[in-house]
């Protein structure tokens, strides 16, 4: 192995391995495990939104009547609008994966008559207000696991210490004992 293949990034040796497999005639899925993949382009966002689909919906997710053109183009749109409210574009982007990922995991509780299929369902006048609603649990959401991470963070930080704080102790009973005489 040269040096230099061992100082590529982890993206390349990714890419590398799915043209691997591609050669092979295997079929590659992508799926982001987390909120945000990092895409920052309409099309990374319209990948992620597709997969949510396919992952959720796999029957009928062709079912949409959109080009992936026209997709991509709402999609550019409904991160323009995210950005136009005052957000940065990072903000923006990490909103909507946040949005979509929760969008599909509380569908079964939004009382939809037909599955989400396509990214109309996100820029439609008609479910502006559920999104709005969406947006404020995302947001509640991420305060809640900022929490969790920062109480989690305080609670081995105060064991930390209560074990030097032990430690400390036992060395100073033991140099007192030795002070005094005791053993």
């Amino acid at each position: 192995m040269s040096e230099q293949s061992l100082f590529t990034s982890d993206q390349a040796k990714i890419n590398a391995c799915i043209t691997f497999l591609q050669s092979r005639g295997y079929k590659i899925i992508k799926y982001y495990d987390s909120a945000f993949p990092g895409g920052h382009n309409a099309k990374s966002v319209w990948e992620f939104f597709r997969n949510r689909v396919i992952d959720h919906h796999p029957a009928v997710a062709s079912n949409t009547k959109f080009t992936p053109a026209q997709e991509r183009g709402m999609v550019s749109k409904f991160i323009k609008a995210r950005m136009d409210s005052g957000l940065s574009k990072e903000q923006a982007y990490v909103e909507i994966y946040r949005l979509i990922n929760t969008v599909f995991e509380r569908e079964p509780y939004l009382n939809l008559s037909s599955p989400i299929v396509d990214f109309s369902f996100f820029i439609a006048d008609g479910t502006k207000f559920m999104i709005n609603k969406i947006l404020e649990m995302v947001h509640i959401n991420y305060l809640d696991d900022r929490a969790d991470r920062a109480s989690k963070d305080l609670g081995e930080r105060v064991a930390k210490e209560t074990q030097n704080l032990e430690a400390t102790s036992t060395k100073l009973d033991t140099i007192l004992k030795n002070f005094r005489g005791e053993s």
